[in-house]
């Protein structure tokens, strides 16, 4: 039997043997700004390799203004490849 590999990329806050290293930024609460420097939302999650022991995703809580017919009650996430994230923490 495989396992799948989705099933090792579970929220840090579910894990507590996990945390963010020393020296690291937690980009949780941080805002999300696309390439053309509009704002897309606000990371809620990390989203860990549990095996590799690495952050994969970024969970992004996105701005209900980018989402076409989004009301103020709508909670859509989107996930960001940690590899096409550059932080800023200016």
């Amino acid at each position: 039997m495989m396992n799948d590999d989705l099933d090792r990329v579970v929220p840090l806050d579910q894990l507590d043997d996990f945390k963010v290293a020393d020296g690291d930024p937690d980009v949780r609460g941080w805002e999300v700004v696309g390439s053309d420097g509009r704002k897309i939302g606000e990371v809620d999650q990390l989203l860990v390799d549990t095996a590799a022991m690495k952050v994969r995703y970024l969970d992004v809580d996105v701005d209900n203004g980018l989402v076409a017919g989004a009301t103020d009650t709508s909670d859509r996430h989107v996930l960001i490849p940690i590899g096409y994230a550059r932080l800023d923490d200016g």
